[in-house]
């Protein structure tokens, strides 16, 4: 993210909150690699212009951002970890939007990890539902540092009309 050019997104988990968060980014020019094991829900990623990733590793070595959205928090560790999982792929001054509605001991844990790699966690759920992913007025909750949250505003802004930072660490 310097120089100027739009950060690169990994979106990872493109289902019913995922991919109109994911289509709202395509839509305001952020390029996006997009990644999730069920094809039908990567096939309408990619028909919205999104780029195909095979494993959460290959979208996360390839952006300055990535964007997590799963299911629940033990998706969000199984994605995260092993050879294949977005932590083995994070590169060193990356950021990653945890948007999960996560349970705060995982989410903790995953910024400590990321850290170690160099990267950054910002805790970032939503409020909104479907509805508001299509409109891209979903109420973004987020934990961590102001000046990540400062870096990330542009993507949580084009994602929902609230940004509410609740405190300086995630989980």
């Amino acid at each position: 993210m310097t120089d100027g050019a739009m950060p690169r997104v990994a979106f990872i988990g493109c289902g019913r909150m995922g991919l109109p968060m994911a289509r709202r980014l395509l839509g305001a020019g952020f390029p996006v690699h997009a990644c999730d094991p069920n094809e039908a829900a990567l096939q309408a990623a990619v028909a919205a212009g999104a780029r195909s990733a095979s494993a959460p590793l290959a979208a996360a070595s390839r952006a300055d951002v990535v964007i997590t959205m799963l299911p629940a928090p033990q998706v969000v560790a199984a994605v995260a970890s092993g050879r294949t999982g977005v932590l083995a792929g994070l590169r060193p001054g990356a950021l990653w939007l945890e948007m999960t509605s996560s349970a705060p001991q995982v989410t903790a844990e995953l910024a400590d990890q990321a850290a170690h790699a160099g990267a950054e966690l910002l805790d970032a759920p939503v409020t909104g539902g479907v509805r508001g992913a299509e409109d891209g007025t979903l109420t973004i909750i987020v934990g961590g540092d102001a000046s990540l949250v400062e870096r990330a505003r542009p993507l949580l802004e084009t994602l929902g009309d609230t940004v509410v930072h609740v405190g300086d660490r995630p989980g």
